[in-house]
């Protein structure tokens, strides 16, 4: 279930499966991205500083493509020293990263939130949404062993809450 609060909406990750049917759009997200080649992988934190300038670049290219610059105030913001600090979950694209989004986790390991994302424009439709797929699925697989598990997610980036809520439990 779904529980919407302000911006943000918790998955309960002990029920999560894509196999349920209100789910078929993000099903369907994660099989274009697997057609249009594209594999997902969670960057250790211990790993990320050796990808910062290929994570930069998706930054840059993401910024650039929206006309933006950082804002830092109240959304993330692309800080090496930051990212770094965190796993960094990714969608990959022969062998290069094509979309990101750094994961927060709760002190209890059983909650976690993809914080700064970014992508890059043209690679597939469906790369966002499935990333946030094979995320949910990864972390449901191995948090299970653990306890009951959340991910929260803030709606920032190409996400917004109407993207959760429609997609992931079909209300709207």
């Amino acid at each position: 279930t779904i529980l919407k609060i302000g911006e943000v909406a918790k998955v309960d990750l002990s029920t999560f499966s894509l196999e349920e049917p209100a789910l078929r759009s993000l099903r369907r997200a994660d099989h274009r991205a697997e057609r249009d080649g594209l594999t997902f992988e969670v960057i250790p934190k211990a790993a990320v500083s050796h990808k910062i300038s290929e994570l930069r670049a998706v930054s840059d290219t993401w910024l650039q493509t929206k006309n933006a610059r950082e804002k830092g105030f109240s959304l993330g913001r692309f800080d090496a020293d930051y990212i770094s600090a965190f796993d960094c979950a990714a969608m990959l694209k022969d062998g290069d990263i094509v979309a990101f989004a750094n994961i927060w986790r709760g002190a209890d390991r059983n909650e976690i939130s993809p914080d700064l994302m970014r992508y890059r424009p043209g690679v597939s439709n469906a790369v966002m949404e499935a990333l946030f797929a094979r995320l949910m699925g990864e972390t449901a697989d191995d948090m299970m062993k653990l306890s009951s598990s959340t991910i929260t997610s803030v709606a920032v980036g190409v996400l917004g809450i109407s993207f959760i809520q429609a997609t992931l439990a079909g209300i709207g």
